[in-house]
């Protein structure tokens, strides 16, 4: 077994324990919260990880490209300015979403005070706006992990025991704390986990990292924002990874607005935890070739030692994918049931997406190697159709279907992406992701 086909092994492994820390969670959760409040929650966290994104500016993917490309060609001095320049960036950002959060607080309390609104009425998403700077800062820290080939630790941290620690802190606040858990107690373990996970992140970089920290933090104030280079891919980048992550959470925010009942929400909740461990499959495969990705694709041999990469990679994936996405629709009904009994009426809904899901696996490093490879505008077009798809069609499914409409033009959606872009692979760089 070569080193690629070693590490991908490892990284499911290490996937499998992490789905099965998030499907705890998830469950835990579903038998202590109401469902429509489960369906707020899974709501609330999709906004978090909107908000994440939107706040680390593209940093946390153009690191791996620029950072990466610098550590392997040994340009250290590049390698400072590029962190110098990103710390100012991100000091930026962060600056603005507490000043948000501390905004909307301000309002909470005020309308509190006047009788118009308790203060504990409000929606969890308001107060996960708190929670934003810990998140990117956490998301940013992973990518370097990456980008010094610590992949195991970046994936163990902000994976595995991201969940398992939220579990212990809900479980120690049921059982010792108060019974009911309010959104003060959800978002203070959420807090908890972040810092904990931040702490143990920093010591993990390796001197390498945490030398250009050093050095790159003395050279914060000098480092102009206006970087060009960087700034325009970042922007790029942005641009292509919020609207991404807002067509991830579309068809739960669409369920929530347009759904006939309040309470589909949490079914369709509990149907992306389950359907969650099919995209952990090439998602944490794939980690192993992002941090050279941008240098491997910059020549003829580069490009044949890659196919070499992804070909090792996709003969794990595809039947990894295969075999867990049967298993969760022979058994829909019984893994909906660990919810509760309430859950099993979305087993449909369940076994539609499951499928669509799995084609979109077999072709997800497509849209990763045209960012990497400088195509960002043409993966900005193809989001952008994918979010007027879900506008104008997953939308009136849901209306007059429910979430067998959500499902159903989510998982249309998501075959056809991967047979279109992984075509557009093979004409740019003559890469084979499906041996084809």
């Amino acid at each position: 077994m070569n080193k690629e086909a070693r590490v991908v092994l490892v990284l499911l492994l290490i996937s499998l324990v992490t789905y099965a820390s998030k499907y705890s969670l998830n469950v835990f959760m579903t038998h202590h919260l109401a469902k429509s409040i489960y369906g707020d929650f899974s709501i609330a966290i999709k906004l978090l990880t909107i908000m994440t994104a939107l706040s680390l500016l593209g940093t946390d993917i153009s690191s791996k490209r620029f950072l990466g490309k610098y550590i392997n060609l040994n340009q250290k001095a590049d390698a400072i300015e590029y962190v110098a320049w990103n710390l100012r960036l991100i000091s930026v950002t962060f600056f603005i979403s507490l000043l948000i959060a501390l905004a909307s607080t301000l309002l909470m309390i005020l309308l509190h005070h006047f009788r118009v609104k308790h203060i504990n009425d409000y929606h969890l998403a308001v107060y996960v706006l708190w929670l934003i700077p810990f998140s990117a800062l956490l998301s940013l820290l992973s990518s370097y992990l990456i980008v010094v080939d610590r992949i195991y630790l970046s994936t163990l941290l902000t994976e595995f025991l991201k969940y398992l620690l939220q579990v212990l802190l809900f479980i120690s606040v049921v059982l010792f704390v108060e019974p009911i858990l309010t959104n003060f107690y959800i978002v203070s373990v959420l807090l908890i986990t972040f810092i904990l996970l931040l702490t143990l992140s920093l010591f993990s970089l390796n001197q390498d990292i945490l030398e250009l920290f050093k050095y790159g933090f003395h050279k914060v104030r000098k480092t102009p924002l206006t970087k060009m280079d960087w700034l325009k891919t970042s922007v790029r980048l942005i641009t292509n990874n919020i609207l991404f992550v807002i067509v991830s959470a579309l068809d739960l925010l669409i369920v929530e607005v347009f759904g006939s009942n309040e309470t589909m929400v949490g079914d369709y909740a509990a149907i992306l935890t389950i359907i969650g461990f099919l995209w952990l499959i090439p998602t944490t495969a794939l980690q192993a070739l992002k941090s050279k990705l941008s240098f491997l694709l910059e020549s003829e041999m580069g490009k044949k030692e890659l196919q070499c990469k992804i070909n090792s990679t996709m003969m794990i994936i595809i039947p990894t994918t295969i075999l867990a996405g049967s298993t969760i629709v022979l058994f829909s009904k019984n893994i909906l049931g660990h919810f509760g009994p309430d859950y099993v009426n979305a087993s449909p809904a369940l076994i539609i997406l499951t499928f669509g899901v799995m084609m979109s696996c077999f072709g997800r490093i497509a849209p990763v190697i045209l960012i990497f490879g400088g195509y960002e505008q043409l993966v900005l077009r193809w989001t952008i159709f994918e979010l007027t798809f879900m506008i104008f069609v997953a939308i009136p499914a849901t209306y007059y279907f429910n979430i067998i409409g959500t499902a159903s033009a989510t998982a249309l959606l998501l075959t056809v992406k991967p047979a279109i872009l992984i075509s557009i692979v093979r004409k740019k760089f003559g890469l084979r992701v499906l041996f084809l």
